[in-house]
């Protein structure tokens, strides 16, 4: 999976932050992602969790509808979540998933 804006504008559209301080953020899933009918969605955002350079570690709790990541400050400023979330600066969000992590 490639990720491009509309794959980060999609993802947007189902969190929302619940807790964050610099290296830890805490989001929850807007609607309910345990469901059958959403294991394609839980299979896609593990999948582009993997790929994310500055994701350190994730856990995707359905049942409760968390999705908490543990993220590189250095690789990825914490007022950027934010501005994701909002839909905003994803160009400048989408150059930080680009760059491998040796280089950033």
């Amino acid at each position: 999976m490639d990720i491009t804006i509309e794959s980060l504008g999609k993802i947007a559209d189902y969190f929302t932050i619940v807790h964050h301080i610099p290296g830890r953020i805490r989001l929850r899933a807007i609607g309910d992602i345990a469901t059958d009918a959403n294991q394609a969605l839980r299979h896609d955002l593990t999948q582009t969790m993997r790929q994310i350079p500055f994701i350190i570690d994730f856990k995707l709790n359905a049942l409760i509808g968390s999705l908490t990541l543990r993220y590189d400050t250095s690789r990825f400023e914490p007022a950027l979540w934010e501005a994701w979330l909002r839909k905003e600066r994803l160009d400048e969000i989408l150059f930080c998933f680009q760059i491998p992590k040796e280089q950033q």
